[in-house]
């Protein structure tokens, strides 16, 4: 955005946001918008690999690394009012 990186991550929708007890993410357009790491203070997340900048959602690389490090959830479709995860990629 006018020649410049801004830092967005994929963002919990409210619903991920409420159960996980964080505020959802606020995004200007203009400014970086990363997950939460700390919400009231607290440790929520860590960022432990800074994988690049990419000009386009990198979903092979995503899908993978889901697999990778969440391996049950790829054992099922997952698809119900209180948890959905369908691993359609690949």
């Amino acid at each position: 955005l006018d020649n410049k990186w801004i830092k967005c991550t994929p963002a919990f929708d409210k619903r991920v946001c409420r159960i996980s007890g964080v505020s959802t993410l606020d995004w200007d357009g203009k400014n970086d918008s990363m997950f939460q790491e700390y919400e009231n203070g607290n440790k929520f997340m860590e960022y432990l690999h800074f994988y690049g900048e990419f000009s386009d959602i990198p979903f092979e690389l995503m899908h993978d690394e889901m697999r990778k490090y969440y391996p049950h959830l790829f054992e099922k479709i997952n698809n119900s009012r209180t948890f959905s995860f369908i691993h359609n990629y690949g």
